[in-house]
Parts: C-alpha cells; sequence; structure tokens
C-alpha cells in the first residue's frame, strides 16, 4: 500500500479536527480505489500475518505501509489503517488489533471522530443496529437515536457492494466538512 505524501502527513499536523477526518477520508478512498483496502462487513482488520514478527513488534503501523499490498478492512478498520497512513504513533499490536474489540478503535480513532459519529458510520457499513447496543463505550451526551441510526443504516442499504458503500460513506463526510449525516 502507497504511503500518504509527507506534505500530506505535515499538513495534517496543522489542520483542525473537521480537516483530518477529511484527509483520513480521503487516504480512505483512495485505498478502496487501488483495492489496497479489500473491504469486507464483519472484519475490522486482516493484516498479512507476516508482519506480526519479533522484527517489526515494535514499528510504527505507518512505517509498514511500503510491505503492506493489500489488508481486509471494514469501516472502523479503514479509518484506522489510514489513520495510521497519515499521522502515525500507533505500533503495530496484534492482540489489540485482532481482539474485535470495538473499545480498541474507538480509544484509538476518537482523538479525530466522536463515538457516536463512529458509530454512525459502521451503523451504515454494517447495515445493521447491532452496535447501539455497545452502552459501555459511550457517554450520555454521545447515545445515537434510534432516528439516526435508522437512517444511518438506510443510508447503507442504498449501496449493495461494500466498497461502494464505504466511499458513499466517506464522500458523505467530506461533502459535510468532516462529520457523516446520513440521509435517505
Amino acid at each position: 500500500m502507497r504511503k500518504a505524501t509527507k506534505l500530506i502527513t505535515s499538513k495534517f499536523k496543522e489542520v483542525s479536527a473537521s480537516e483530518k477526518r477529511i484527509l483520513i477520508a480521503k487516504d480512505v478512498i483512495r485505498h478502496v480505489k487501488t483495492e489496497e483496502y479489500r473491504i469486507r462487513k464483519g472484519v475490522y482488520l486482516d493484516l498479512p500475518k507476516k508482519l506480526f514478527s519479533a522484527t517489526n513488534a515494535n514499528r510504527k503501523i505507518q512505517s509498514l505501509f511500503g510491505k503492506i499490498e493489500s489488508c481486509r478492512v471494514c469501516a472502523l478498520g479503514s479509518i484506522f489503517m489510514s489513520k495510521c497512513n497519515i499521522a502515525d504513533g500507533q505500533l503495530l499490536g496484534y492482540n489489540d488489533m485482532y481482539s474485535g474489540d470495538y473499545g480498541f478503535f474507538y480509544n484509538t480513532l476518537g482523538k479525530y471522530f466522536s463515538l457516536s459519529q463512529l458509530m454512525l458510520i459502521e451503523a451504515a457499513f454494517e447495515t445493521d443496529l447491532s452496535i447501539n447496543s455497545l452502552d459501555k463505550f459511550y457517554s450520555d451526551q454521545e447515545k445515537v437515536s434510534h432516528k439516526k441510526m435508522d437512517a444511518a443504516v438506510a443510508f447503507g442499504e442504498k449501496y449493495n457492494k461494500a466498497s461502494i458503500r464505504l466511499e458513499a460513506i466517506m464522500e458523505n463526510l467530506i461533502k459535510n466538512k468532516g462529520t457523516f449525516k446520513p440521509t435517505v
């Protein structure tokens, strides 16, 4: 997979939070279009197992982008990988990334996205409401109404192919200045 340019990486440090989300979304779209992100429902992140060697144990994920041909990801996994590609401090940690623990992704991506935004994005991508039952990860202010979650699922259901659905979600986020606003 192609690394982000130094210009984008340095720009990322200087822009607002909403502009950071837009840069992440653009990176997601770029990797989806080149099929470096192989988009799958129900797969957070599936990196080649050969990366998890003793020599890579303490390396940042960003430094491995030139060595990864492609990886399977869902919406959260693609956002995570693009965040790592643009602005990385994330070490390669097999157990955390493969545990299927939403908390890992929320804690990692929470610097850039609100938990409610991540929930809406995930609901739209997975086209189901199961993510709304994860009360332990968000406070009362961050809970998403059923109406918004239903709108996110309906948004996602307009797109049969997972890769096209993810692109549409990211394009919506870009169009709305860094906020995913599902409409039907």
